[in-house]
């Protein structure tokens, strides 16, 4: 039987079944994000880390729009995560590219997030954030710590979510606490207008 959906408001959309029940199904802001085609999700991982080892995700947040993000970790040992706003890392061609992907398969949107893909301290859009930089500093907003070999992260996303600054630069770290470790990030925000 078909099912009729009709759009309250943007921040909630109620799906009629044609059964006759008339029960009523929600969704929240951040999944009507994603059916938007507004949601974004990205994320690296190190399958060798030894002690005090590290990897972190960089990128810039654009000069408009709120960026609502949530980070996933996991390793295999002890390991923490670091949230660094104001972030600022050395040049030298050290760092790779990974794609940032539409969680909307469907959607053709693309992120305003920007990368320094050069690493010339010019921060553009390319699709990509910045993984593997060095001499990484900033202000950690929060620090979460793992003790492995289970994935950590956003039970809640009202108690987990960060809503960052606009045109500000961070990067969201993980460092191996102990030897023979790995560790893999994900980020997943979506962005308003």
């Amino acid at each position: 039987m078909p099912t009729t959906v009709h759009v309250v408001s943007e921040l909630q959309a109620v799906k009629d079944y044609a059964s006759g029940s008339r029960a009523r199904a929600t969704f929240d802001h951040s999944h009507w994000e994603i059916h938007q085609g507004n949601s974004y999700t990205t994320e690296y991982d190190d399958s060798s880390m030894g002690a005090n080892d590290y990897f972190a995700i960089g990128f810039q947040t654009s000069g408009s729009g709120e960026v609502h993000m949530l980070v996933d970790f996991a390793s295999k040992a002890e390991a923490t995560v670091d949230i660094i706003e104001d972030a600022f890392w050395s040049g030298g061609q050290t760092g790779i590219q990974v794609d940032i992907k539409n969680r909307n398969r469907q959607s053709s949107n693309v992120s305003s997030v920007l990368t320094d893909w050069r690493e010339t301290g010019v921060f553009e859009a390319s699709g990509n954030v910045h993984v593997g930089m060095s001499g990484l500093v900033g202000t950690t907003l929060r620090q979460i710590h793992g003790y492995g070999p289970r994935q950590a992260g956003n039970v809640l996303r009202g108690d987990n979510e960060f809503i960052l600054q606009t045109g500000t630069k961070y990067a969201v770290k993980l460092t191996a606490v102990v030897a023979s470790n790995a560790g893999s990030l994900a980020l997943n925000w979506y962005e308003e207008s």
